[in-house]
């Protein structure tokens, strides 16, 4: 990625930024965007309120694990993408499929930043309630939370002593 500070007819500081993004049959070509600043704060793209990462892990059926997206279709990114759209937050809270959040056991799980709450066990039937009480309201979906003994720790009761 290039970054590249100018200034246009105005006076106004410019920055360039290039990078090669990726196409949807897989190729690679170079991009540029500009974007006005001034003083310190630059806004090249906006910043998101909150960011819901969807774990879309696949494994094998039968996996001791477990898995999160099974079918591979990412329905439950693709409901809460949808229903936040709905309620008008496109553009404040992006929902987006991640690779594996390392929560197997939990799964289907997400983590909602910058709060860094993490949610198990979640169908469709609570997107609802994860965006009303969480996102909407602040009050983050008790039920559903993860408990901080269980993250990032291979001592979590509901792991399996094999095949970690």
């Amino acid at each position: 990625m290039l970054y590249r500070a100018n200034w246009d007819e105005s006076g106004e500081d410019v920055y360039e930024v290039s990078y090669r993004a990726h196409a949807p049959d897989g190729n690679a070509w170079p991009r540029r965007e500009r974007a006005n600043c001034s003083g310190l704060r630059c806004n090249i793209m906006p910043k998101f309120e909150k960011h819901i990462f969807v774990c879309g892990n696949q494994r094998p059926p039968g996996s001791a694990r477990g898995c999160c997206d099974p079918s591979g279709q990412a329905k439950l990114q693709r409901l809460f993408k949808q229903k936040l759209a709905e309620r008008g937050l496109k553009g404040k809270v992006r929902a987006n499929q991640s690779g594996c959040l390392d929560q197997c056991e939990h799964g289907p799980n997400l983590v909602v930043y910058p709060e860094a709450v993490w949610y198990g066990h979640v169908t469709e039937a609570d997107v609802d309630e994860i965006i009303e009480s969480h996102i909407v309201g602040g009050k983050p979906v008790e039920r559903l939370r993860l408990a901080d003994t269980c993250l990032n720790t291979a001592t979590c009761e509901h792991r399996k002593s094999s095949g970690q």
